[in-house]
């Protein structure tokens, strides 16, 4: 079920990860007692419980800004590629003033959206 191996991530990107996943756990359980049609004392403790903890972790998310953090590095990775891509062009002798080049590029970089 777990990893031999242990990969650290960034603190961000884990409280992100714990609150999806108690939010997953909350969905299961109220699917659950849907389901059975019938909601029982130990269902009721458990749902309250799962309800704090997601409130709790969403809260620490937003303080915490890890969305703002992903855009942030998201952008720096988009620079950092569409460096790469003008480097890779000039050594090859192109430039993205050449339409040609530039629709190329722009049609194949689409493609990673798709």
């Amino acid at each position: 079920m777990f990893s031999d191996q242990y990969v650290p991530r960034d603190p961000g990107e884990a409280l992100a990860a714990a609150a999806v996943n108690a939010d997953q756990v909350l969905r299961s359980l109220q699917q659950r007692v849907e389901r059975s049609g019938e909601l029982r004392a130990h269902d009721l403790d458990a749902l309250r419980t799962w309800m704090e903890l997601v409130s709790r972790l969403s809260k620490a998310v937003l303080d915490a800004g890890v969305d703002e953090r992903r855009v942030r590095i998201a952008e720096q990775q988009g620079a950092q590629v569409a460096a790469a891509i003008r480097a890779i062009l000039s050594d090859l002798g192109h430039s993205l003033s050449d339409r040609r080049v530039l629709q190329v590029v722009s049609t194949r970089l689409r493609e990673l959206q798709a």
